[in-house]
């Protein structure tokens, strides 16, 4: 027991328990330290991930719409290939 109604020197137990608590309470503090900054990190993580995500979207429609042209284009080039024959298209 830590607490006397008399003045008396802490065995050497005593001060074993109590620094076995204060190297425990430095681990969770610690702990709530490293925790915090994980749970930051996360926050993080998931706004660059959300970033990232609509960058993509974006992206793929770009793709798609340059993909559409480009069938356009080709369609457009078989058409005019015959109705054309002494002129050479650019392209493939």
């Amino acid at each position: 027991m830590l607490t006397r109604c008399q003045v008396e020197r802490f065995t050497d137990k005593h001060i074993e328990i109590l620094k076995i608590f204060a190297d425990q309470a430095v681990i969770a503090i610690q702990n709530v330290r490293l925790f915090t900054e994980i749970q930051k990190k996360s926050r993080q993580l998931e706004i660059a991930r959300d970033e990232v995500q609509a960058l993509n979207k974006d992206l793929e429609a770009k793709v798609a719409a340059q993909v559409g042209e480009l069938e356009r284009v080709g369609r457009l080039r078989r058409f005019l290939a015959p109705q054309l024959p002494g002129h050479r298209l650019s392209g493939r």
